[in-house]
This record gives C-alpha cells, sequence and structure tokens, in this order.
C-alpha cells in the first residue's frame, strides 16, 4: 500500500510544479489578448470563443472544470485538546490520529503517515501560486489593463480564486457582450491550473472563529481516497495541505485545530 502513497504525493509533486509554469505562460498569453482591447477587440467575435470553450474544453476531457462550487459549514469537533500538534510552514495544527508510523521529507511535500494508510501532505510555500503576483510579472502596464478589465483590482488571492472556481462552460452564452466573453474566456482556463481531478466536487467553507480561516475543499473523501485544502489567513496568506484517508469528520478536526504562528 505504501507505493499507492508514493504514486499519489509524486503526482501531486507535478501538479504543483506544472500549475507554476502553466500559469506564467498564460498569463504572458492573456496580456497579449487583452492587447486586441486597443483595437481588434471591438470586433472581437465571441462566438468563436464560446464555440472554443464549449467544443475544445469538453466536460468528457475536463470534468474538473464543470464541478460546481459548493458552500460547506465546518463541523468543529466538542474537542481538540489532548491531541499531538505539528507544526509546519508558519501554522500548526493537530491530528486525529494518534499512531503516527514515520515523517517523510521531499522537494516539495513534507509528509507525515499514521496507520491504516491515512496521511497529511505539508505542500511548501515556495510552490503555492499568488494569482496577483503571476499577473504582474509581465509587463506592468499591460498586466495593470488585464486586472482592471478583470474587475479583480483589489482583490485578495482567497477572492480571485473563489472568482475562478465558480465559472463554469455550461454557463457561458454566445449572448454574452464581448467583455463577458473574454473574462470567461480568460477565468475558465485558470481553473484548470486549481482543480486537479479529486472525485467528489469543490466546496468553499469559512471559519469565522480563532483561527478565521476561509478556503477550499478539493474532493469528497466519501468518494475520493484523496483530498486537498486550501486555505488563507487573515492577510491572505495562502497554505496547501492535503490528506489521504481522511473521512469528513477527520478534516474538520484539523481545520478547526489550525492556528497560524507567524
Amino acid at each position: 500500500m505504501r507505493h499507492k502513497f508514493n504514486n499519489w504525493v509524486n503526482a501531486r509533486e507535478k501538479i504543483e510544479i506544472s500549475k507554476l509554469s502553466s500559469f506564467k505562460i498564460s498569463s504572458i498569453n492573456l496580456v497579449t489578448l487583452h492587447s486586441f482591447n486597443a483595437g481588434g477587440f471591438l470586433f472581437f467575435p465571441q462566438i468563436w470563443y464560446v464555440g472554443y470553450l464549449k467544443v475544445g474544453l469538453t466536460e468528457t476531457k475536463y470534468p474538473q472544470l464543470y464541478l460546481t462550487l459548493k458552500e460547506r459549514e465546518i463541523e468543529k469537533p466538542d474537542t481538540i485538546s489532548g491531541f499531538r500538534e505539528y507544526f509546519f510552514n508558519g501554522l500548526s495544527l493537530k491530528s486525529p490520529w494518534q499512531d503516527e508510523v514515520k515523517k517523510e521529507q521531499r522537494t516539495e511535500v513534507d509528509i507525515l503517515f499514521f496507520g491504516d494508510n491515512k496521511a497529511i501532505f505539508f505542500f511548501h510555500s515556495k510552490n503555492i501560486l499568488s494569482y496577483h503576483e503571476n499577473l504582474m510579472s509581465g509587463d506592468l502596464a499591460n498586466s495593470q489593463k488585464l486586472i482592471d478589465f478583470l474587475g479583480i483590482s483589489g482583490s485578495s488571492n482567497y477572492e480571485l480564486t473563489k472568482l475562478i472556481l465558480a465559472k463554469n462552460p455550461n454557463n457561458i452564452s454566445i449572448f454574452y457582450s464581448k467583455e463577458e466573453t473574454l473574462t470567461d474566456s480568460i477565468m475558465i482556463p485558470l481553473k484548470l491550473t486549481l482543480v486537479v481531478p479529486f472525485k467528489g466536487g469543490i466546496y468553499n467553507f469559512c471559519l469565522h472563529t480563532a483561527p478565521n480561516l476561509k478556503g477550499f475543499q478539493y474532493g469528497d473523501p466519501s468518494v475520493s481516497k484523496g483530498i486537498k485544502l486550501q486555505f488563507f489567513d487573515e492577510k491572505d496568506r495562502e497554505y496547501n495541505i492535503a490528506l489521504s484517508g481522511a473521512s469528513q469528520k477527520d478534516i474538520d478536526f484539523i481545520l478547526s485545530s489550525i492556528r497560524f504562528t507567524e
């Protein structure tokens, strides 16, 4: 069974690395697209882009694009006292599992293994995307124009992520305005950089009491052996962990135990 863990982690590492490079390439292409706004975009045939999004990005080929973002309440446990606490990358959390087997450090992730094939994966912060930073990494003037055009100026990284995850090719129409069509043609492909094909959907959660975090759960543990948690602190700093073998109760326990240490 241990080799399944290794395969799962290696796949996650490759996804995290590819997300970085693919997004930077995408942002450059999007800035180029936006330059059409000065002339050619005034006559931009939105029907072509709607056709591309519906035919080129089909649900069969890219099922993650068609997942609907759902709200989910975190069910806080009665107590988290007496459980072991772990520290990593500016945060601490407690595990509902007491039978730690070993720790393992890899290039992109640190792993805590427990009995019954359970594990917690801590992804290193250097591989976590910041959409605003990447959008602004190219030509400053064009990047700012793109941000203004998308209407995300002043948005937090969390808000931008939520906006992207809410996009769905099923919701676009040839009757959209040119501006709406171009916005969706940018946002929908960006969803591919966020959503790896975990089974069961995408969920938005907020914990309004300490530690006051909010974020997204990728996957439903009732149908997926692995799930990913992407969450943000009050300063809009992003953290990513993944869990293997966790129930929804375990997930809510871990989220409720998180404390930010920086």
